[in-house]
């Protein structure tokens, strides 16, 4: 009905049965609903070893809060204790995840210092992160399942389960 207001027809438009695709200005989309995967330029991302796709999996999780060294060891290796060996293991897994950016051409979605690292959550395209921004086409595409690869994404899982039975 006229006039038309751009709030209106946005609302119309986030609740059509097929949502209208929305263009990323972002080069990096994440998928977290079902299996982690990564895509650069709408390509997969092939990871060098599991464990770099694990932690990177860990860092999106973390929605852009800082993760130390040892936290990092503790989840990827949850069944050694944090010795020398894990630690040395955890150094080369992030050094590796460095390198795998960097040759992709987005290693600014990478915030590290000498303790922490974090993932940059405005460089990056994820449905988890529109699901908690109340993205409805985000909200729709979640059908109960998070991260299904890493066990310690359960907990996230539930959170998301409860917060979609609110929607």
């Amino acid at each position: 009905m006229k006039p038309v207001r751009e709030k209106d027809l946005r609302v119309e438009l986030d609740n059509l049965r097929y949502p209208l695709p929305v263009e990323s200005a972002s080069r990096v989309h994440v998928q977290t609903f079902g299996n982690f995967e990564v895509f650069i330029d709408q390509k997969p991302l092939v990871w060098p070893r599991t464990k770099c796709r694990e932690c990177f999996a860990y860092l999106i999780d973390r929605k852009g809060a800082c993760v130390t060294v040892p936290e990092l060891a503790s989840v990827l290796w949850e069944d050694r204790p944090f010795d020398k060996m894990v630690q040395n293991s955890t150094h080369r897994v992030l050094s590796d995840l460095m390198k795998v950016l960097k040759e992709a051409g987005v290693s600014e979605i990478i915030i590290k210092n000498r303790r922490e690292i974090a993932i940059d959550t405005d460089k990056v395209d994820c449905d988890y992160f529109g699901f908690l921004n109340g993205d409805v086409s985000q909200i729709n595409a979640f059908c109960g399942e998070y991260m299904t690869n890493y066990s310690w994404a359960e907990f996230t899982l539930a959170g998301l389960v409860k917060s979609k039975e609110v929607y």
